[in-house]
C-alpha cells in the first residue's frame, strides 16, 4: 500500500506540469531556449516535493505499522518510486493535449503497476504464455513497483535484528532440506524411469534423461557433494544401465551429505537460540512478522518443486535461494531472491533494485527530453486520420457510382 501511495503522489503532482505550460513552451520553442533547463527545473522541484511528501507519510505510517529500524530504507524505496512516477507523469503531460485525457490515463497506468508488482498474486500463477517458471515474467520486469516492492520485502525480512542473527543458519537448513527431501528424490525418480527404459530396450526415446543430466550437473557444481565423474556421459548415445546404477549410488551419498549438513545447521541454530534465549526472545517479539515470513517462505504452497523444461524449479523458500549465475548481462532471477547476480558479481537485492529503478528514471527523462511518447501518439493519430480520409474517399467514390453511370476519377480527388 505504501508503494501505491508513492506511485499516486508522483503521478498526480506531475501529470499537468508540462500541459499547463504549453503556451510558454511554444514561445520558448520559437526563441530557441533550452528545453533541458526547463525540464531540469521541473524535475528539481518535483524531487523536493516528493521527498517531503514521502518523509511526512513515513513519519505517520511507520509508527502506526510498528516498522522499526528501516526508516531510511523505506524512505529511499518510496522516494525512488515517486521519482519514477513523476517522470512517467511528465511524459504523459507532455504527450496528451487535454487535461481529461491526462487524468483518464493515470488509473490506466496505475492498475498494471499494482497488479504486476507481485503483491496481489504470485507470478507463477500467471498464464504460462506471458509468465515464466523460476523467474519473474518479462512483462512484470517493466513495472517499477515490482522492483521496489521486492526490495522492501527482502530488506524488511533480512534486515531486521532477529533475522540478521539467524539468516545464514536458516538458509543452510532450507537449502539442505529442500535438496534432500524434494530435489534428489525427484532426480532419482527420473533416473529409475530412464534405467527402466534402457532395460526394456526403449533407448530411442529417453523422456527424462535430459532432466537427470541437467540436475546432476547442478548438484555437482553446488560444491557440497563430490562431483559425479560421469556427468558428461548422461546422453542418449552414452547412457548405460551400469552408469545409471553408479549415478544412483552417487545420489544416495549426496543425499546423506545434504542431510548431514542440514542436521548440523539445525543443531547450531538450536544451540545459538538456547545460549541467547533472553536476548533473542526480546528482539523476536519486536521484529518478527508471521505474515511476512509466510510470504517470503511460501509455507502453504502446494507444489513445492516444479518440473519445467528439463529443470527442477524450487517453489518454496525463495528468500533463502541464491540465484544461479547466467550469461554475463543476465540479472533476472526468481521473485524475492536475497541477492542478484550481474556481470558475475552478487549484489544485495535492495541496492540492485533501487539502482535499477533510478536508471529507469534516467531512461524516462531521455524519452521526455526527445518527446518520444508525444511523437508516437502524433504518428498514430496521423495514420488513423489517413485511414479515415481513405474511407471517406472510398465512400464518396461509391456514392458517385450510384448517381452516375461512368464516374470521373477527378471526383474522388
Amino acid at each position: 500500500m505504501s508503494l501505491i501511495v508513492a506511485l499516486f503522489l508522483g503521478l498526480t503532482i506531475s501529470a499537468e506540469e508540462i500541459f499547463r505550460d504549453r503556451k510558454i513552451l511554444a514561445r520558448e520553442y520559437f526563441l530557441s531556449l533550452s528545453r533541458g533547463s526547463y525540464l531540469t527545473a521541473k524535475i528539481s522541484v518535483l524531487t523536493v516535493v516528493s521527498a517531503l511528501q514521502i518523509l511526512l507519510f513515513l513519519i505517520v505510517a511507520n509508527p502506526v505499522l510498528e516498522i522499526r529500524d528501516l526508516f531510511p530504507a523505506y524512505w529511499l524505496a518510496l522516494f525512488t518510486t515517486a521519482i519514477c512516477a513523476c517522470l512517467i507523469g511528465l511524459n504523459v503531460s507532455s504527450a496528451f493535449r487535454s487535461a481529461v485525457a491526462i487524468y483518464i490515463s493515470i488509473p490506466l497506468l496505475m492498475i498494471p503497476m499494482m497488479v504486476l508488482s507481485g503483491a496481489m498474486f504470485p507470478f507463477d500463477k500467471l498464464n504460462r504464455n506471458i509468465g515464466s517458471v523460476g523467474k519473474v515474467p518479462v512483462i512484470a520486469e517493466m513495472m517499477p513497483t515490482r522492483w521496489t516492492y521486492e526490495a522492501l520485502m527482502v530488506k524488511q525480512y533480512t534486515g531486521n535484528e532477529y533475522e540478521k542473527l539467524v539468516y545464514d543458519l536458516k538458509q543452510q537448513i532450507s537449502n539442505s532440506d529442500f535438496t534432500a527431501v524434494y530435489r534428489i528424490p525427484k532426480i532419482r525418480e527420473a533416473l529409475d524411469e530412464t534405467i527402466e527404459q534402457v532395460s526394456s530396450g526403449k533407448t530411442d526415446s529417453y523422456t527424462r534423461l535430459a532432466l537427470v543430466s541437467n540436475e546432476v550437473k547442478r548438484l555437482s557444481n553446488a560444491g557440497i557433494a563430490t562431483p559425479f565423474p560421469g556427468s558428461d556421459s548422461l546422453t542418449p548415445d552414452l547412457f548405460t544401465r551400469s552408469l545409471g546404477l553408479r549415478l544412483s549410488e552417487w545420489l544416495e551419498e549426496s543425499n546423506k551429505e545434504y542431510v548431514r549438513r542440514g542436521n548440523m545447521a539445525d543443531s547450531n541454530l538450536d544451540n545459538f537460540i538456547n545460549d541467547n534465549r533472553s536476548y533473542i526472545s526480546g528482539i523476536y517479539d519486536g521484529c518478527h512478522n508471521d505474515k511476512l515470513e509466510e510470504i517470503m517462505r511460501k509455507y502453504y504452497e502446494k507444489n513445492k518443486i516444479l518440473e519445467y523444461r528439463n529443470r527442477l524449479i524450487q517453489n518454496i523458500d525463495p528468500i533463502y535461494l541464491e540465484p544461479e549465475s547466467g550469461s554475463i548481462p543476465q540479472f533476472r532471477a526468481h521473485f524475492m531472491a536475497p541477492a542478484k547476480i550481474f556481470m558475475g558479481k552478487k549484489t544485495d537485492t535492495f541496492a540492485f533494485n533501487i539502482i535499477l529503478v533510478l536508471l529507469s528514471s534516467v531512461v524516462l527523462y531521455i524519452i521526455l527530453y526527445f518527446e518520444v511518447l508525444k511523437k508516437l501518439i502524433t504518428f498514430i493519430e496521423d495514420v488513423d486520420n489517413q485511414k479515415n480520409k481513405n474511407r471517406v474517399c472510398i465512400a464518396h467514390f461509391f456514392y458517385i457510382c450510384t448517381i452516375t453511370s461512368v464516374p470521373d476519377e477527378r471526383d474522388c480527388k
